[in-house]
């Protein structure tokens, strides 16, 4: 949103606002140094996000778990507990405030996050999400194919009564 290279340090301040226990560790640790600390790390999972780097295990590579740069941004983030009522919607809201050295600010809020019960993912960005995980391990084709067997579940007849459970 505001356009920045975090590693150009112009960033004065990041202020995150989450339910508490992503402000306690071990979800509040900076600088993870392997693949299981970083995937409990707020700080780390903020970095990677504002540094593009896309979700998933590009996130985990021992390049932005021992990089620098990273690390003083995450250094810089200052994690703030909220309220169970500081969101209408839900206890998973989310929000950022970013203030630049040159004065301006960006905020933005998250109520309740994609993928959520009360707000799944589309089927685009699901399918999306798949074929960008499962393609390097089974190629693009394998997983096209995956994604039509499961769509083929949802019109076997046979299944139809567990579906329904479990869609209940």
């Amino acid at each position: 949103m505001a356009g920045i290279d975090p590693a150009d340090g112009l960033h004065a301040k990041l202020v995150v606002t989450a339910p508490p226990i992503v402000c306690e560790p071990p979800f509040s640790k900076a600088r993870p140094r392997h693949m299981w600390a970083a995937q409990f790390s707020a700080p780390h999972a903020i970095a990677m996000a504002v540094f593009g780097v896309e979700p998933g295990p590009d996130w985990f590579l021992d390049h932005w778990l021992g990089d620098e740069i990273a690390g003083r941004f995450q250094d810089s983030i200052e994690l703030v507990p909220h309220t169970i009522h500081a969101s209408t919607r839900g206890t998973h809201a989310a929000s950022a405030w970013l203030k630049l050295r040159n004065g301006q600010t960006f905020e933005r809020r998250v109520d309740v996050a994609e993928g959520e019960a009360s707000n799944p993912m589309q089927k685009s960005s699901l399918e999306g999400k798949f074929l960008r995980l499962a393609g390097p391990l089974v190629g693009d084709s394998g997983a096209c194919e995956a994604i039509e067997h499961v769509y083929a579940l949802d019109r076997e007849e046979s299944l139809r009564p567990l579906l329904r459970l479990l869609a209940s």
